[in-house]
């Protein structure tokens, strides 16, 4: 599934049309997030630093890419994408980082997102 979210996505760079295609399978997709989990499990994302200079949290597609970018040992949590956007609103998020074609997610579209999942599921 991700490997077809991957391409999906690609193809929206070039048809934007189909974001909304792309956000529709990505809110349903479990995704990896740099991170890890304390005692009482609760979620402690690292962050990085956007060309901006903003912080923002990322987070993979798949598991390869982030032991690709990141290293094999680096530590990662697996998470719904739809809950981390739930979880982190109002925070700035990054898919696939170091990819030729990493995605910025900015906190309003993000919430622009969450909101458009949620009129589709009344």
């Amino acid at each position: 599934m991700q490997n077809s979210l991957q391409q999906l996505y690609e193809t929206t760079l070039d048809h934007p049309e189909q974001y909304q295609d792309f956000y529709q399978q990505l809110l349903n997709t479990q995704v990896f997030c740099l991170g890890e989990r304390d005692e009482n499990q609760q979620l402690h994302f690292q962050l990085m630093q956007t060309d901006d200079g903003e912080q923002a949290i990322p987070f993979f597609l798949n598991l390869a890419m982030l032991q690709q970018d990141v290293g094999l040992d680096a530590e990662f949590v697996m998470i719904n994408a739809e809950k981390l956007f739930t979880i982190t609103k109002g925070a700035t998020l990054v898919m696939n980082p170091l990819s030729e074609h990493p995605k910025e997610f900015l906190a309003e579209e993000v919430e622009a997102i969450l909101e458009f999942a949620k009129q589709k599921n009344l």
